[in-house]
C-alpha cells in the first residue's frame, strides 16, 4: 500500500460554491452554476467568513507585529501612522510587549479598557510606555499608549503586537480558503444553510440543514484552540 504523502489540500473559492450548491441539489454531475449562482454563492460565502471570526480566537490567524514608537504619541492608527494600509488592522489585540532592542529585554504591557485608560494621570507625561489600549474601528484601528514614549523608547525600544487579523476574502475563482483544512465541512455546510432559502428548500429540509451545518462548525471549532495551561491567583488587597 502506498501513500501520497502530500497534505496540501485546500479547496477553491468555485470549488466550495460548487459543493454547497450540490448539497442542495441544484447542481447535477458534472454541472457548473451560472454566473448568477456563482456571484450570489461567492457572497454568501463572504459574509459567513467574516461573521466566523466570533467563534473565538483561530490559532492561524493570530499574528505579531512591531510597532516603533513615535516621539510625543500616544496613538498608532493601521493604515496609516503604524502599518501600510494592506496590512488588516488587529480585530483584537491579544497581547503587548515593550521590547528593548539594545537591552534585548521584553516587558508585558499592562491593557485597560477604555473607561480605564481616560483616568490615567498627566496624559501628556513621557516615559516609558506601559499600558496600552486597543480601539477597534471599521476597517481600521487605534493603539493608544501611556505614556507618551520618552527619547530612549523611541529610538530603542518597540511595542510587539500579539492579535487576530482578519480572515482573508475570497474573490479569485482560485483563491483558496484562509482556513485549515478541516474548517472545509463547516464551510461548505454552512453555505449551503445559508443559500437554501434563495432556493425555495423546504423549510423541514432547512432546519436539517441547518444541524448539518452546526455539527461540522462544533467539530471545526473543537480543535483550534492553544495547547497550555491556566493558572489563578486570589488578588490580595492590604487593607
Amino acid at each position: 500500500m502506498t501513500v501520497s504523502t502530500s497534505t496540501s489540500f485546500s479547496m477553491t473559492t468555485e470549488q466550495l460554491v460548487k459543493s454547497a450548491l450540490r448539497k442542495l441539489s441544484v447542481l447535477g454531475d458534472g454541472q457548473s452554476p451560472s454566473t448568477t449562482q456563482y456571484d450570489a454563492g461567492v457572497e454568501a460565502l463572504n459574509a459567513m467568513l467574516k461573521t466566523f471570526v466570533v467563534k473565538g480566537m483561530p490559532l492561524w490567524a493570530i499574528t505579531e507585529q512591531d510597532v516603533p514608537l513615535i516621539a510625543s504619541t500616544s496613538e498608532y492608527e493601521f493604515g496609516e501612522s503604524v502599518l501600510p494600509a494592506a496590512t488588516p488592522a488587529p480585530l483584537k489585540v491579544l497581547q503587548a510587549v515593550l521590547k528593548d532592542l539594545t537591552a534585548e529585554t521584553s516587558i508585558p504591557m499592562n491593557v485597560r479598557t477604555h473607561y480605564d485608560f481616560n483616568l490615567l494621570s498627566n496624559q501628556a507625561s513621557e516615559g516609558t510606555p506601559n499600558t496600552y489600549w486597543y480601539e477597534p474601528l471599521n476597517q481600521t484601528g487605534i493603539l493608544h499608549i501611556w505614556p507618551l514614549p520618552d527619547s530612549y523608547s523611541v529610538t530603542n525600544r518597540v511595542i510587539t503586537l500579539v492579535y487576530q487579523r482578519p480572515f482573508y476574502d475570497m474573490i479569485d475563482v482560485t483563491d483558496t480558503l484562509d482556513f485549515p483544512q478541516w474548517w472545509h465541512d463547516a464551510v461548505i455546510w454552512g453555505l449551503a444553510f445559508r443559500l437554501a432559502p434563495e432556493y425555495g428548500i423546504p423549510l423541514q429540509d432547512r432546519k436539517n440543514l441547518g444541524l448539518e451545518a452546526q455539527f461540522f462548525l462544533e467539530e471545526a471549532l473543537s480543535f483550534g484552540e492553544e495547547e497550555g495551561s491556566m493558572y489563578f491567583q486570589p488578588d490580595w488587597v492590604t487593607k
